[in-house]
């Protein structure tokens, strides 16, 4: 993690030309969010705004909750707001990050949450969005940070962090330099989000619905079992449009069902086991103290629960372990394939595969699988488990915990090893296409951080940046 710069240090990072004015001078004003939690309703046209779904400096809904109407009245009273207003999170693990309320959006804000509403005439709200998340301005911020998860920025502060104005035609050729990579950026994610759906919607065809079961139980004339009829009936309805599995792989699945006390009816010649039926789970550790070299800017990814966020690899990490770090805690090293799953705090439950090898802190279960074609399932077993994992933890505790014992207990269900290894073959190259996508994107947001200080400082002209851009490959 690079370190923190002083204000005047900003100075020293932007064009000389330019003014740095208080976020407060540029603002037509700045809203703090009500300090109370609305209930939530199932669905609605009404978005509350938590500092989790901001990503990658835009509002991210898909995991959105929802308010009544009533709610978003009560929560907009001061303002409504619209787009072109800024989103800026000022606690907690997303401290900092910053999303334009988008088009025809009806959004208001939840806990830890700041409006701000630039002045048109002085700042464009694209460029000042860019600013906020740039990584000058959020080693900038880091100044702030005291290492607690409560650490925030209170409003008063909010309003006095210095802003680059120059004039709105400069503002401008910066955002068009900028722009294309963050829509590269973006098809990437809507891509992944697509391929990510595509293999959750096998899986649950194949482990939730049993739909190869029920095919196979009704064309052996097999009797289906009264819970299940309702399934069986609806797959019947398909007629033509069912889409059976290839001949090799529903000869896989059995067709019939049988009972048990701890999941009801399942395939027959299923097991009911645990998450340590797939693998050793490891519960990380972080090195001591009294090593003073444990980290460096190099080296094997050391994870920790703010590390992971919604996506399936985790590519990047905030600290890297030194050979000294590394061997400080060398029983808690996991594979490249192994899973990764937060069993502490508010964010328990987030599950992300390891592509490479690396440790994590004791906030974190990690399972080392006995057979990789294992894993696609438990990936997707776990990401649907979220809710399940979290109350499990949260039961008797001020702090949401869960231990090794208890996370490798876990109940899962057991399919035959052929069904895991082709379930794992169907899906590996759904996965490897979003590996791929998330480290383009770690390249596009390398290269727009690498650009942004450079025009913002003046050392590099609008025409070489557009150069730089156009060479991005789709």
């Amino acid at each position: 993690m690079p370190d923190a710069i002083t204000a005047q240090s900003l100075f020293q990072e932007i064009n000389p030309n330019w003014h740095l004015l208080s976020l407060e001078s540029i603002c037509e004003d700045i809203f703090d969010c009500p300090h109370s939690t609305p209930k939530l309703v199932g669905h609605s046209n009404y978005y509350m705004v938590r500092t989790q779904d901001i990503r990658s400096g835009f509002l991210d809904v898909s995991n959105a909750v929802f308010v009544s109407e009533e709610a978003y009245a009560d929560r907009t009273k001061r303002t409504i707001p619209v787009h072109g207003d800024i989103l800026l999170s000022r606690e907690g693990t997303y401290f900092g990050d910053a999303a334009e309320v988008p088009e025809n959006l009806n959004v208001c804000l939840g806990q830890r949450m700041v409006l701000l509403r630039p002045k048109s005439e002085l700042i464009k709200s694209s460029f000042l969005r860019i600013w906020i998340n740039s990584t000058t301005f959020q080693r900038y911020l880091l100044g702030f940070r005291d290492g607690t998860v409560a650490e925030r920025l209170n409003v008063s502060t909010i309003k006095k962090l210095p802003i680059p104005v120059p004039s709105l035609k400069e503002q401008e050729k910066i955002i068009s330099q900028l722009i294309p990579i963050e829509g590269k950026e973006s098809i990437n994610r809507q891509m992944n989000a697509t391929l990510e759906a595509m293999a959750q919607a096998l899986f649950k065809s194949w482990f939730v619905d049993f739909d190869p079961v029920l095919d196979n139980a009704l064309a052996a004339g097999n009797p289906i079992p009264d819970e299940l009829q309702d399934k069986a009936a609806a797959r019947e309805a398909l007629g033509d449009a069912r889409k059976p599995l290839p001949e090799d792989i529903a000869a896989l699945f059995p067709a019939a069902f049988v009972w048990t006390e701890e999941m009801g009816w399942i395939p027959a010649g299923w097991e009911v086991g645990s998450i340590k039926d797939f693998g050793k789970v490891v519960t990380g550790k972080t090195p001591p103290k009294a090593i003073s070299d444990a980290y460096s800017e190099h080296g094997v990814p050391f994870i920790t629960p703010t590390d992971i966020d919604d996506q399936l690899f985790l590519t990047k990490t905030n600290r890297f372990l030194s050979a000294s770090g590394q061997d400080s805690i060398k029983k808690q090293k996991i594979s490249s394939g192994s899973l990764s799953v937060t069993c502490i705090g508010s964010q328990m439950g987030k599950t992300i595969v390891a592509p490479s090898d690396s440790y994590t802190n004791q906030q974190i279960n990690s399972i080392v699988f006995h057979e990789h074609e294992y894993r696609n399932y438990l990936l997707f077993n776990l990401r649907g488990r979220r809710e399940e994992i979290f109350s499990l933890g949260s039961s008797g505790s001020t702090m949401p915990i869960i231990n090794k014992a208890t996370f490798e207990g876990l109940t899962t269900l057991l399919p035959s090893s052929k069904i895991l290894k082709s379930f794992g073959l169907q899906t590996d190259s759904l996965l490897e296409s979003i590996l791929r996508s998330e480290l383009q994107n770690i390249t596009l947001t390398q290269l727009r951080d690498a650009l942004l200080p450079k025009l913002l400082s003046g050392e590099l002209r609008i025409p070489d940046a557009e150069k730089l851009v156009e060479e991005i490959q789709p």
